[in-house]
């Protein structure tokens, strides 16, 4: 993100013990890995609802764009990377209205 699509995207609220952020590009790959992996583990559901055991349509298509981007665009190596065969993967980007590109 850059300061024209997102005026605030800089700012930051600190306190003595704590920032708050936006997180950039790397560090949204990051946290879609880390989502990927598991929010808790299997057996157990610290929430009220369980949405964490279901798909999300967003984070689906942001965690297909972040893997591109991460292989510069190399679809083998995004799909290897998301541990789903290209087939599946080419699929998602058409399911997501993605292209097979970085962008």
């Amino acid at each position: 993100m850059t300061d024209p699509l997102w005026p605030l995207y800089h700012l930051r609220l600190r306190t003595e013990r704590l920032e708050l952020r936006l997180p950039n590009e790397v560090e949204i790959g990051e946290l879609c890995l880390i989502a990927k992996a598991g929010i808790h583990p299997p057996g157990e559901m610290p929430f009220g609802v369980a949405w964490s055991t279901k798909p999300s349509p967003r984070f689906e298509r942001e965690y297909i764009r972040a893997q591109l981007k991460r292989h510069d665009g190399n679809l083998s190596a995004a799909a290897r990377s998301a541990e789903v065969d290209r087939k599946h993967f080419r699929e998602l980007l058409r399911k997501h209205g993605l292209r097979e590109s970085a962008d």
